[in-house]
């Protein structure tokens, strides 16, 4: 692998409305990526979930920010996921920008230079 210093940023954007049954495994998926914690960032836009997904999002976000790993959780009152894109990659830090669907679970390698 590359040295960190030449390595660009990256954002993992999830969108998501009602997703409880799937939204665990995907975020874990993204949590086994080989890729320098420290360049990668975790954005998942919620269409105010109401079947606990909102619940589940928070729990993980707790847990994971004893890691350092950055993750946060932004709203989508428009609930549309084209919205939610959108809010998400205007959000969004990294140079790059990877676009996950929740029924999804990615490999370790899945963001590699």
């Amino acid at each position: 692998m590359m040295e960190i210093k030449s390595l660009p940023t990256i954002t993992l954007l999830i969108v998501v409305r009602n997703e409880k049954n799937y939204i665990e495994k995907s975020l874990n998926s993204l949590l086994k990526q080989t890729y320098p914690k420290e360049l990668t960032e975790i954005i998942i836009v919620d269409g105010m979930s109401s079947d606990g997904t909102r619940e589940i999002v928070k729990k993980v976000i707790e847990e994971l920010r004893r890691t350092g790993i950055s993750i946060r959780m932004i709203n989508n009152p428009q609930y549309i996921l084209a919205s939610g894109w959108n809010i998400g990659i205007k959000n969004a830090k990294g140079e790059i920008v990877c676009r996950i669907d929740t029924h999804s679970e990615i490999y370790p390698d899945y963001v590699e230079i």
